[in-house]
């Protein structure tokens, strides 16, 4: 408490955005008071928290309340018939920028003000549900589904998500190509459907950020081939031999379909 918040035992000044939890010794039932007022607690009254100050965020910051109090309709706290104000006992609220507000008898600070999270451009924060509910676009989510938070973008946390860490997009050259496997059956950034363990070349040159369910595999260089190079490569021991000639292309990718580098051999006739 502030010096001279009380005047003599039970004459409290509550300041400006500052609270007092006051418990009735007769009752055992905790109410909130605010100020700014002169609050005279009574005989059978005793503060037991306070004065506080209200938590203040910016609109930078969040921070986790735990315990939070039921609220109607109106978006005023419920009582019990005893009148103490009704909890969500072990549940969490995420609260955001809005004008100071304080705790109600029974609800706790989870941890401390913390910034919300920045995601920059190129990449993405990797997601976890934890547990079923509806996202902020409609989609339904269901427990232990993982998804991309992509940037340039200022995400805002919720309980029923997890952070599991960032994700950054890949840069992708001229005369290189990235080969992509499916860790689960989803859909690639083209809209083509794919399936568990199925792999594919991405070679578009620029940046590219693999889906929440495609991880890379390795980093491909193309073989370049002139009227001078030509090339030789064998996709598997048990099929023939084919030959690149110049008038075909001029790079060769080798597929990563059921392919590895043992089994892919390039061989350069001059």
């Amino acid at each position: 408490m502030a010096p001279n918040d009380r005047d003599h035992s039970n004459v409290i000044r509550i300041s400006p955005y500052h609270y007092v939890h006051v418990l009735n010794l007769n009752t055992n039932v905790t109410r909130l008071v605010l100020g700014p007022r002169t609050f005279v607690c009574m005989q059978d009254e005793k503060v037991v928290v306070g004065p506080e100050k209200m938590i203040s965020l910016a609109p930078t910051q969040f921070c986790v309340i735990a315990n939070p109090v039921v609220k109607g309709a109106s978006g005023e706290p419920l009582l019990d018939p005893s009148g103490q104000v009704k909890l969500k006992l072990g549940d969490k609220v995420y609260r955001f920028h809005e004008d100071p507000f304080p705790l109600y008898p029974g609800e706790m600070l989870d941890g401390r003000i913390e910034t919300l999270p920045v995601v920059a451009p190129n990449t993405a924060l990797r997601l976890r549900a934890l547990l079923d509910f509806t996202d902020t676009d409609g989609q339904e989510r269901i427990v232990g589904e993982e998804w991309l938070f992509e940037g340039p973008a200022t995400f805002y946390p919720r309980k029923e998500i997890e952070i599991l860490k960032t994700e950054k997009a890949i840069v992708i050259e001229i005369n290189t190509a990235l080969c992509i496997r499916a860790t689960k059956n989803c859909t690639d950034r083209s809209g083509k459907q794919r399936v568990f363990g199925e792999m594919w070349l991405i070679r578009t040159p620029g940046i590219y950020l693999p889906g929440a369910y495609e991880s890379l595999v390795e980093t491909r260089t193309a073989f370049n081939i002139t009227d001078k190079v030509n090339a030789v490569f064998n996709p598997s021991p048990v099929n023939s031999n084919y030959h690149i000639l110049f008038r075909d292309t001029a790079s060769l990718f080798l597929d990563c379909r059921g392919q590895n580098a043992k089994q892919m051999q390039a061989y350069f006739l001059h």
